[in-house]
């Protein structure tokens, strides 16, 4: 008797609490008070509210930048602060002006103990980020005799001779990236092997390299690469072939995030520029050697069409940089591949 009277009242508990959690959930209905569902995007007014809130922060030159990046989420600016103003005065200015708006959350990094990156989050959505740039008397100077490295990447060879000819007569390691079959691409290739200047594959723009034939066919468009020079629309590539040649990947503003985990799980390294000088209005001759001091050898990237000023700086000596080639610089960042 004692087991049929056990079951009898475990099924009148279960009854009961059925009841009791229905009823709550009838009043809370009635009520109104019904959890709503985690936000996942933000709503037009919420960005229409951020965007007005920086220009509020940052000024006009924000405003304008904002209202060509009206359709792009996340938004991104990048402010380059006068030489008095720390970046991290200006990022927490920035945090608490934007923190209280509503949902939203804001987050501020320093990179390269130097520059701050303030992120705008709604939910799990990033919104906007805005990179807060230190003037020139803010670069801590080099002391020693020390001299880090550098690898400058000049792109977009292949098509203009003159402009790679004044670069690859420059006596100093450099790394240049050329389509291939475009009118100078075999001449400059070999041309900058004869000259000691390292060569990339720079894959046409819009071009499918995903399949292992059709990489096979543009490797024979240039002499003697080291690795390949992506474009923002490569995300799948022939990991294995790359990785026995060997090559390694090089993108002008970073890896797609799952290109560029297939390619480490791969074994093949990649590598993104510290500083795209073609963004660069000013100073960026010192944000360089701040950048190679702090990881010990930088990189950056500049186009063939703007690459004189560059070029010149380098090889006059003075910089006080090492100029490296990118896999030199890529051995010294990552020694372990």
């Amino acid at each position: 008797m004692k087991r049929p009277l056990a079951v009898a009242l475990g099924v009148l508990l279960a009854l009961l609490l059925v009841v009791a959690v229905t009823d709550q959930l009838a009043q809370r209905a009635v009520r109104g008070g019904s959890a709503p569902p985690a936000q996942r995007t933000a709503t037009p007014a919420q960005l229409d509210a951020l965007d007005a809130a920086l220009v509020r922060a940052l000024g006009d030159a924000a405003g304008e930048a904002l209202l060509q990046q009206r359709e792009a989420v996340p938004r991104v600016l990048q402010v380059r602060l006068s030489s008095a103003e720390p970046p991290e005065a200006r990022a927490e200015a920035l945090r608490s002006a934007l923190s209280a708006l509503d949902a939203a959350e804001v987050y501020a990094t320093s990179e390269n103990g130097l520059d701050v990156t303030v992120r705008v989050y709604v939910g799990p959505q990033l919104t906007h980020r805005v990179e807060l740039l230190a003037g020139g008397e803010q670069l801590p100077a080099l002391t020693g005799d020390a001299r880090p490295g550098l690898a400058l990447v000049v792109t977009g060879l292949g098509r203009d001779g003159p402009a790679a000819a004044r670069v690859l007569r420059a006596r100093v390691p450099l790394t240049v990236a050329i389509e291939p079959f475009t009118p100078f691409a075999l001449r400059q290739s070999r041309d900058a092997v004869r000259a000691h200047k390292e060569v990339l594959l720079q894959l046409p723009e819009g071009e499918d390299a995903a399949a292992p034939e059709a990489l096979t066919t543009l490797l024979t468009g240039v002499y003697h690469p080291s690795g390949l020079a992506l474009h923002d629309g490569h995300r799948t590539l022939p990991l294995e072939p790359i990785r026995r040649h060997p090559l390694f990947l090089f993108h002008p503003h970073g890896l797609h995030p799952d290109l560029n985990r297939q390619a480490r799980a791969a074994g093949v390294r990649t590598v993104a520029p510290d500083l795209d000088l073609s963004r660069e209005a000013e100073g960026w001759e010192g944000r360089l050697v701040h950048l190679a001091a702090t990881h010990g050898a930088a990189v950056a990237v500049v186009p063939l069409a703007s690459a004189d000023a560059a070029v010149r700086w380098l090889a006059s000596g003075a910089a006080r940089v090492r100029p490296l080639y990118l896999t030199e610089a890529l051995d010294v960042r990552h020694p372990e591949g």
